[in-house]
């Protein structure tokens, strides 16, 4: 299990951690705050709201899992199945 959705892609079994297009969307906008002058104090801090389940079924069912529980990870949510 890792935390970064890109572990999964590269090869591990599964991913569960925050979606990071959408946590640097908002870092974006809250850098535009800071470079228009708000000060350090009035910055929100904000934590990532949207999370992902990713699971590898090609290496899943390379490393020996059974399919039955392979199928079952994935109908359970997974937000990507590869």
């Amino acid at each position: 299990m890792f935390g970064l959705r890109e572990f999964a892609d590269a090869g591990g079994l599964m991913a569960y951690g925050p979606n990071l297009a959408d946590a640097w969307q908002a870092r974006r906008h809250v850098c535009g705050q800071d470079s228009q002058g708000a000060k350090p104090g009035e910055l929100p801090v904000e934590q990532p709201t949207k999370f992902e389940l990713v699971i590898n079924l090609k290496d899943g069912k390379g490393a020996g899992a059974d399919d039955s529980a392979i199928a079952a990870a994935a109908s359970g949510g997974g937000d990507s199945v590869m």
